[in-house]
């Protein structure tokens, strides 16, 4: 049976912290390890293995090696995970990942991109929203993101997501931050239980999915596309727009696991130039062309909590 799999790294001090406060509010147990991974747990309540490794987790591509000797069937990959930024500004975000063009400075391969689930992603980013405004005290100083397609890992044979506490080390250090990641955490396990571990479920009331294009990094367009009843697995951003090729545009499609509904434009997030460059490349496959604006306007009106 194919089960959620939470990663951790040793050398990522937010990903330890966001680990002590699991181990806190659950009941995990060692599990025999010859795999190549520092440590395996299993909680029986949520039917969810932890991980955790030596290696950077941009760096984690031989996660499916680790489970697969340790007879775990990865079902999907949840990263409890460091953000860092220039500003240190304090935040939680969610994204996926994969690189957009010929350079992998952060890990992955050039052109290549993982496996995605928009509701996952979705359901992980409202997450933040959620606990941001249950603990607004508490959390006042972080900011909620969610960020584009972006660094490794790329050859994981499971969908994945990473959800972060940044910014900076006093931030990934941060009591409540870590708490509020680690409940998201422990929801995304609900969720998947409760649907029967089965992906597929999570986002069965959802109008569907898309691949996204446009903006910066901080994708504040589509972070309000996802607080309608549509959901964005790859994001695209626009300084990636020039240099994409149809071959990476089907891999994001190929890379979602749920059909993809459309593709979204973040409109006023692309130059004139980029539209020019980017239409005819999304207008070779059979997929509808949306704005942003429009998913808002069609879909707006179904905010869900997602505890």
């Amino acid at each position: 049976m194919k089960l959620p799999v939470v990663v951790s790294s040793f050398e990522d001090i937010a990903g330890t912290n966001i680990k002590r406060k699991l181990l806190q509010r659950g009941s995990w147990t060692s599990v025999e390890n010859h795999a190549g991974a520092k440590e395996i747990l299993y909680c029986d309540k949520y039917k969810a293995y932890l991980v955790t490794i030596e290696e950077s987790l941009v760096q984690s591509d031989r996660l499916d090696e680790y489970c697969a000797v340790a007879g775990i069937e990865p079902l999907a990959y949840i990263y409890a995970s460091r953000h860092r930024s220039e500003t240190g500004r304090p935040a939680l975000l969610a994204h996926v990942t994969g690189n957009w063009g010929d350079k992998a400075d952060l890990g992955g391969e050039p052109r290549k991109l993982s496996m995605a689930s928009g509701a996952l992603l979705r359901l992980a980013f409202l997450g933040l929203l959620s606990q941001k405004q249950s603990h607004a005290a508490e959390l006042e100083k972080f900011v909620v993101d969610l960020e584009v397609t972006h660094h490794g890992p790329t050859n994981l044979q499971a969908p994945l997501v990473f959800v972060e506490l940044g910014s900076d080390e006093p931030a990934w250090k941060d009591g409540p931050g870590a708490d509020a990641v680690a409940s998201v955490i422990l929801e995304l396990l609900g969720k998947i239980s409760s649907a029967g571990y089965d992906l597929g479920k999570l986002g069965a009331d959802l109008a569907g999915t898309g691949i996204g294009f446009g903006g910066l990094h901080y994708a504040q367009s589509f972070e309000r596309v996802m607080t309608t009843r549509a959901a964005l697995s790859h994001i695209v951003p626009k300084h990636a727009i020039e240099g994409l090729t149809r071959d990476v545009v089907e891999l994001a499609v190929k890379k979602t696991i749920e059909p993809v509904t459309w593709f979204v434009l973040d409109w006023k997030g692309l130059n004139a130039e980029q539209k020019i460059f980017l239409m005819p490349i999304l207008e070779t496959f059979k997929i509808p062309i949306k704005r942003t604006k429009d998913l808002e306007r069609d879909y707006g009106s179904a905010h869900e909590d997602p505890t």
